[in-house]
């Protein structure tokens, strides 16, 4: 059986997916998800790029390109609208 992180790996490796799909796969919580996130942000191990999305704004199509946090933006800077999909993440092979 593979840990917890393991796991997020394999599932990021597959296809990009937001904080929030990932909890939904592995029955944790969004919160504990967004740790092993930042840590595999940090060490995505050796041959492997951990790459983010960018959040976009739904009302006007703002993305969100210079932001580092992991969480979902709560407005847009534009419109002022909170109507913002999630970062989506994935794992791609240097």
């Amino acid at each position: 059986m593979s840990t917890l992180r393991q796991a997020m790996k394999e599932l990021l490796a597959e296809q990009p997916r937001s904080s929030l799909e990932l909890s939904q796969l592995l029955s944790q919580s969004e919160r504990e998800v967004l740790d092993h996130l930042s840590h595999l942000a940090r060490a995505p191990g050796p041959g492997w790029r951990f790459q983010i999305i960018p959040a976009v704004c739904k009302h006007c199509g703002f993305i969100f390109r210079k932001r580092d946090r992991l969480t979902r933006p709560s407005r847009c800077p534009l419109c002022q609208h909170q109507s913002i999909s999630r970062p989506r993440f994935a794992l791609e092979k240097k």
